[in-house]
């Protein structure tokens, strides 16, 4: 499989995004892993670099609950914001629930990939397949 140049992980919780960045360089899958603490720091670091020339992420590893603004929400301003509107397709919702209400809303909102937590190999493993 060939490495990732960058992946955005935007997570709240301090735990689930250790237990992510380890798996992630576990499995050596990108050059670079950025993160940041909700959407709205996702949204304002994808516009500012977007303007800059800066690379976006390759894929986005998007916490459903979060504080400020949350996945959903995140995955809303996307298509508002005409230079990150194509990022959608990379988006990877990470949850600890079991609501099938955010799956579905997820999912209409165009999101292909919705996992549950902890972050592992083995259910990143598809994902990261559908990129090769």
């Amino acid at each position: 499989m060939k490495k990732l140049k960058k992946i955005l992980l935007v997570d709240d919780d301090r735990l689930s995004s250790t237990v992510s960045k380890f798996v992630l360089e576990d499995l050596d899958v990108a050059e670079e892993v950025v993160e940041v603490g909700n959407g709205r720091q996702a949204i304002d670091l994808l516009g500012r670099d977007a303007r800059s020339g800066w690379a976006a992420p390759d894929l986005i590893l998007l916490d459903l609950e979060m504080p400020v603004m949350d996945g959903l929400e995140f995955i809303e301003q996307l298509p508002k914001k005409e230079s990150l509107a194509r990022l959608l397709d990379r988006i990877v919702l990470l949850t600890s629930s079991v609501n099938p209400y955010h799956e579905r809303t997820a999912k209409a909102m165009g999101v292909k990939w919705f996992l549950h937590r902890p972050l592992s190999a083995r259910n990143l493993q598809p994902v990261l397949a559908s990129l090769a």
